[in-house]
């Protein structure tokens, strides 16, 4: 059953590359050259020395997401969204299948609200396979500097949005497939943007983590260190790269992923990528060996 599932991974994440690169460049989506565009452009063939171009949304890419980190991200997404989509990880001695929705919207173009509930089907080697309902995550963050704005137009700095948040993992899902953990932390984020198109992202939290499942018997809780650094980097206007890594320090937890990010024309965004964990625990239950994704984000 669970093969079967991989295999249909693999061909929507296959379809979906053949779509991207099938697509007619006409089809692409190109930036709008506003009246401020043109003015810088005519002052820099003048000679003269003129103010950096205003940051806009589409160069802090602020409607590209990260796969590792979604939540835990500098920008705030002025769109509403639904991302729904499957996922495939392999652990040591474990393997899971989910499919799963996650929704968002910003209010007052500062704060985000975010919510996560996945369907997971567990199947350990140890033990019989399961499926249930995960925990549900939901999470807050607010953008607490903005240096996109006209009075920092001039500066080195111009484009850098930086937030600060938190999350709640509620124990809503079953022990059996190591779900029913209550955890919560709070975070720092940032992006900036390069004038070539390349954005980098970093973030750092503290989480408390309650490791029943996966460490003993008895309920335990740690205090564990995140941290995360990603890039995306645009190959046109409506097609991204996008790389992450992600390190939790109390689970034994680093894993490297690449993807791609395709907006169509109707604005939806097809999400697809490959992860590989570059560390490994006794029980398997630390950064998966292998992670494959494919997503379908659409703002509102």
């Amino acid at each position: 059953m669970l093969s079967k599932c991989v295999v249909v991974v693999s061909v929507l994440i296959a379809t979906g590359l053949c779509n991207v690169f099938a697509q007619d460049t006409q089809d692409a989506i190109e930036p709008d050259v506003t009246e401020q565009d043109t003015i810088f452009q005519n002052s820099a063939e003048s000679g003269e020395e003129t103010a950096l171009p205003l940051r806009t949304p589409q160069d802090i890419r602020s409607d590209v997401h990260f796969f590792q980190f979604f939540n835990k991200d500098g920008a705030i997404d002025p769109n509403p969204y639904m991302d729904v989509g499957l996922g495939y990880y392999d652990y040591n001695r474990a393997s899971s299948f989910t499919s799963g929705v996650q929704a968002g919207m910003s209010m007052l173009s500062m704060l985000q609200l975010d919510a996560e509930i996945n369907f997971v089907h567990w199947d350990p080697d140890y033990d019989q396979q399961e499926t249930g309902i995960s925990d549900m995550l939901i999470s807050v963050r607010c953008l607490v500097a903005d240096f996109g704005t006209e009075e920092h137009s001039q500066s080195k700095i111009s484009g850098l949005q930086i937030s600060a948040g938190g999350y709640v993992n509620v124990p809503v899902g079953s022990e059996d497939i190591e779900q029913g953990n209550l955890s919560l932390g709070g975070f720092g984020a940032a992006r900036y943007p390069f004038k070539f198109g390349l954005v980098l992202a970093a973030n750092v939290g503290l989480d408390y983590i309650e490791t029943n499942n996966w460490r003993s018997t008895a309920d335990d809780y740690e205090i564990s260190l995140s941290l995360g650094v990603g890039a995306i980097y645009p190959l046109k206007e409506n097609l991204c790269i996008v790389g992450e890594l992600y390190k939790k320090t109390e689970i034994d937890y680093l894993l490297a992923s690449g993807g791609i990010d395709y907006q169509f024309a109707s604005g939806g965004h097809l999400r697809a990528a490959l992860g590989r964990g570059l560390t490994d625990t006794v029980y398997g239950f630390g950064s998966t060996d292998l992670m494959l994704t494919c997503r379908f984000l659409y703002p509102f």
